[in-house]
This record gives C-alpha cells, sequence and structure tokens, in this order.
C-alpha cells in the first residue's frame, strides 16, 4: 500500500491495517500443475510436452490457460487431429502470437548485445554499475513484455529473489520517464526485439 500513487493517505494508512500480500499469475509449476488437473477432469490426453509448451504459452491467468486447453480439446475433436505438439504450436500461432515472439532467453541475448555483455555477466552477482544497470533493463523487458512473473525472472538471472527483481522493474519504470538515455535503451531494444 507504501506505493500507492495519488491516493489519500488516510486510505493507505487504513489498507496497511489489514494483510498485505503480493498477489502475481500463477508460475511455471503451478500452471503446469493446473493444465494436469483440468485435463485430467476433462479426459484430455495430453503429453509432458504439451502441457509445458502450453503452461510458457498462456501466462495470464488461470482462466485464459484452461479456455486455451479447452479450445484445443474442441478443434482437436472437430478436426480428429491429436494434441501433439505440432498441433499445439499451431493453434497458439493463432490465438496466442507471444509464444513465437519472444522469451526470456531472447531478452537476455538482445541486452547483452546490445551493452555488449556476455550472458554470463549479465547473470553473474557482478554489481558493477554497467552491469547491472543492463541487467536491470533486461528484468524490466521480461516482466513488461513477457508478463513473466518476479520469481520466474528471478531463477532466470541466476537464482535472484524476487523482491530483488520487483526492485529493478520499479527502478527501470521510473528512469524510464526521467532518464532519456535509459529511454533511449528501451527504445533500441524494443525494436531490436520487435515491437
Amino acid at each position: 500500500p507504501q506505493h500507492l500513487e495519488r491516493m489519500e493517505e488516510r486510505l493507505v494508512s487504513r489498507f496497511t491495517w489489514g494483510l498485505v500480500a503480493d498477489i502475481q499469475g500463477p508460475e511455471l509449476e503451478t500452471r503446469v500443475a493446473i493444465l494436469r488437473k483440468k485435463a485430467l477432469a476433462e479426459s484430455i490426453d495430453l503429453s509432458p510436452e504439451v502441457v509445458l509448451l502450453l503452461a510458457q504459452a498462456v501466462r495470464s491467468n488461470v482462466r485464459e490457460l484452461e479456455g486455451a486447453l479447452i479450445r484445443l480439446a474442441a478443434k482437436s475433436s472437430l478436426v480428429g487431429h491429436p494434441i501433439d505438439l505440432d498441433f499445439v504450436r499451431q493453434e497458439l500461432s493463432v490465438t496466442v502470437p507471444r509464444i513465437t515472439e519472444t522469451s526470456i532467453d531472447d531478452i537476455q541475448r538482445a541486452v547483452c548485445h546490445h551493452f555488449k555483455l556476455t550472458e554470463r555477466e549479465l547473470c553473474s552477482k557482478d554489481r558493477h554499475k554497467s552491469i547491472a544497470f543492463a541487467r536491470h533493463i533486461a528484468m524490466y523487458l521480461c516482466k513488461q513484455r513477457l508478463k513473466a512473473s518476479f520469481p520466474e525472472i528471478g531463477r532466470a538471472f541466476g537464482n535472484r529473489d524476487h523482491t530483488t527483481v520487483m526492485s529493478a522493474v520499479r527502478k527501470v519504470d521510473g528512469l524510464r520517464d526521467t532518464d532519456p538515455e535509459t529511454r533511449a535503451h528501451l527504445d533500441a531494444l524494443d525494436r531490436k526485439l520487435g515491437g
């Protein structure tokens, strides 16, 4: 609640009286478990590879995840095609274009190329200003473009704590509006990543 902007102080104070919880979209492991349970309940036969692909493609919320599974099952029964990797990729490219666009690895590679770093340096514990800045930019892009969860991003950047990622995203978000150099880096990387 302390981070709410343009909110009356008395309301912020009231919000802090209760339980404060960080609510985010489900992590990959949770999405996989949800898909397995839903597939079992609906008697849909899915291979572990298909479950993983679906869980990686649909990140936003449980309803969208379950909806994607039901759409796949319906289309599969209509055309008489099993739900295999090729079928799922083809259907997701139409309904969830994000699967063919960008991954955390893609963002890390683009940031490394842009800032002339190695991926090892980007994910290292090195706190040198230039490396930390590039790492923060990469984390910010992962959150903004992929809507990945903070713990998921943290794991991809050398098993960092989710609070470290939250701080990096907040910092770059603030710099984006006030610092022309940061904005220029973000614009260049957006062009490089196709957006």
